[in-house]
């Protein structure tokens, strides 16, 4: 994909979610909702698939 100035931008890959080992459930106060990957209202830039908020994956980083 070309952007302003003709710089060349690659997508993505998103890993699945047994590669991010995903879970339904929050790991603390950590969770895909407070992440800042998660894109409301359940998907992730970085995991496949459909993702609960209150979700967590090894990838989490806390949201700024």
């Amino acid at each position: 994909m070309l952007v302003g100035g003709g710089e060349t931008v690659q997508a993505q890959q998103k890993v699945s979610k047994d590669q991010a080992k995903y879970q339904d459930q929050p790991k603390g106060e950590q969770r895909c909702s407070n992440c800042n990957f998660f894109v409301e209202p359940n998907a992730c830039q970085t995991v496949e698939g459909d993702i609960s908020p209150e979700g967590w994956c090894q990838l989490w980083v806390e949201k700024q």
